[in-house]
């Protein structure tokens, strides 16, 4: 019991770290520490990896994120690719809602991809922000970079009448 708190302890100082360098990459990315709430979680020591479960909810900053699972996946002391206990994955299961300010999205499984910065929503994806949506069979997010990559898009936008553009140049 007492190495389950530890690891639970290193891995929520690892979400602090991964918070404070994820600020500087990019203007799009939420700055500021994560806050995971669930009804339980459970540490897999030997495989890294971390599940949350039951009414998951994950905020940092604006972003706000519910689903069913998440499940962290975190570096071991021999992986190469990156600091033992660093976050390399993330993956966001069942009715995934995601809101940042304005916008609004949702899909059955969001993945984070940390060393690529890129988050890929898949099953019924789909994004709203006011009157437009548009939704894809995969919605991938390229944080810090202001791009967003949908395949097999249907879009609906909704374009300002002339009226009140021209009204909002004068």
């Amino acid at each position: 019991m007492k190495y389950c708190w530890i690891a639970i302890a290193f891995l929520l100082l690892s979400f602090e770290s991964y918070a404070q360098q994820k600020s500087t990459k990019g203007s799009n990315e939420p700055e500021g520490p994560v806050d995971i709430r669930s009804d339980e979680l459970t540490v897999y020591q030997k495989k890294h990896q971390a599940v949350f479960s039951g009414n998951v909810r994950a905020v940092q900053g604006e972003l706000v994120i519910n689903c069913k699972q998440l499940t962290v996946f975190y570096a071991g002391n021999n992986d190469s690719q990156a600091n033992s206990g660093e976050i390399t994955k993330m993956v966001f299961s069942g009715d995934v809602s995601i809101k940042q300010k304005a916008r609004k999205g949702h899909c059955e499984k969001a993945v984070y991809h940390r060393p690529a910065s890129r988050i890929v929503c898949t099953g019924k994806a789909w994004v709203v922000e006011g009157n437009n949506r548009i939704e894809g069979v995969k919605i991938e997010y390229f944080l810090g970079k202001d791009e967003v990559k949908v395949t097999r898009p249907k879009a609906i936008i909704h374009l300002p009448d002339k009226k009140e553009k021209q009204g909002s140049e004068k």
